[in-house]
């Protein structure tokens, strides 16, 4: 069964290690049950067998694939899935993450909300109830949720996207511009869906505030640490980060700042994803068997939340875009952004670029310091081999790192100089 894992799913996708396969009858009745309610009609598996993708270092989530075989007994199965994916909330990774950290830097207080991480699957499975069958964008089948509980972890059962679409092999490339454009009209057009439905989904999802909280309350000894490893590693990339500055953005005032600012300023409350990088992006596949530059799924809703309009556009462009092109693109994708969201509101929503602009380079110093606090472990990450591609690969991603800690130093004291 390990040669039909890979090649349903793909031999880069499965772990490198000895592959155990095995078999769930409890599961096996989950996915049955799941896809007679979808597809409404009878099916029965003959055989189910499982590879956990994430090997151990999913940090939100245990990741299992599910190879599925049959019984053709039940009629024509052309339009019946051969895989299917499940995510299990997984808490335990980020614990010893942070034991460990403790250990090496002697701390003895870790004040940290690890229940943070089945609420974001919670919110997930509510994102999935809120899209149903006809989401606004491209998003996996969802064929089954359950949230968390005192007698389940939670799981979702989700489409493998990867059947019909390609990730790229490696999150530390940058996207090209078109791959971003694409994503620009994604994202304009999930925020279409937000600002002309019904706005009741807003009181299901969490605030930003309510997302970064985690992060925001955290205890500060054990906040300036895991800034300080991160300062450490970014200095081989000639940039020397400042723990102060870092930390007072990941503020209570900071936030404070960015709730005036969108007073002030107007921005539209929409639906963000809060999480749109390279790693929860499929993309077409090109008869060449690579990822093209359509978008043919976006993963990963755990972060998503009520918030402002740039908020996305920010993500994407600090996490996923070449220096050189980031600096020098910016303005033309935000013009872009503007035109798509008046297009997608079908003419209701007419957005100012000067009030984006203001409004998207806040969201930039936020997104920015909150790479910096996380990029040691994305660029310690010994997940693909240390070939020459990857090891420059991953060069040029510290690289883009310090440029965006550089332009965020510059607009945070460009504001302290207008309001002197």
């Amino acid at each position: 069964m390990y040669l039909a894992c890979k090649r349903l799913y793909g031999e880069r996708h499965l772990p490198q290690t000895a592959i155990r396969c095995f078999m769930m009858e409890e599961t096996r009745e989950t996915i049955e049950k799941a896809f007679m309610h979808y597809y409404h009609r009878s099916l029965a598996l003959e055989e189910i067998h499982g590879v956990d993708l994430s090997q151990g270092k999913g940090f939100m989530s245990v990741v299992t694939l599910y190879a599925l075989k049959w019984d053709s007994d039940y009629g024509s199965l052309d339009d019946i899935p051969e895989t299917v994916i499940l995510k299990v909330p997984n808490p335990e990774l980020l614990k010893e993450f942070f034991c460990e950290m403790m250990r090496q830097r002697g701390l003895q207080k870790m004040d940290f909300d690890f229940d943070w991480i089945a609420k974001a699957h919670d919110n997930e499975c509510v994102v999935y109830s809120l899209f149903g069958r006809e989401p606004p964008v491209p998003v996996p089948i969802c064929y089954k949720f359950e949230k968390t509980g005192k007698s389940t972890k939670g799981m979702l059962m989700l489409q493998n996207m990867n059947q019909t679409g390609t990730m790229l092999e490696d999150p530390s490339v940058p996207l090209n511009l078109t791959q971003v454009n694409n994503l620009v009209d994604i994202i304009a057009k999930l925020q279409g869906w937000s600002l002309t439905k019904n706005t009741a989904w807003r009181k299901k999802l969490p605030t930003h505030r309510d997302q970064l909280k985690p992060l925001i309350e955290m205890d500060i000894d054990l906040k300036r640490e895991a800034i300080q490893m991160s300062r450490e590693v970014l200095k081989a990339f000639g940039v020397d980060v400042d723990v102060v500055v870092v930390v007072r953005t990941m503020s209570e005032k900071f936030l404070d700042e960015e709730e005036e600012d969108k007073g002030k300023h107007a921005m539209p409350v929409v639906f963000v994803h809060g999480d749109l990088w390279v790693n929860n992006i499929v993309f077409k596949t090109t008869s060449e068997g690579k990822a093209g530059d359509e978008i043919e799924g976006i993963l990963d809703w755990q972060l998503s939340h009520v918030g402002a309009c740039v908020e996305d556009l920010a993500h994407l462009t600090v996490w996923c875009m070449a220096t050189s092109m980031r600096r020098a693109e910016t303005a033309h994708i935000l013009h872009r952004f503007c035109n798509a969201v008046f297009h997608a509101t079908k003419q209701k929503v007419k957005l100012s670029f000067e009030e984006v602009e203001h409004a998207f380079n806040h969201y930039f110093v936020l997104e920015t310091m909150l790479l910096v606090f996380k990029c040691r472990g994305l660029l310690d990450d010994d997940s693909n081999p240390n070939t020459n591609r990857v090891v420059k690969n991953r060069k040029d991603f510290g690289n883009r790192v310090a440029s965006c800690y550089e332009d965020a130093v510059k607009i945070l004291n460009g504001k302290m100089q207008t309001e002197k």
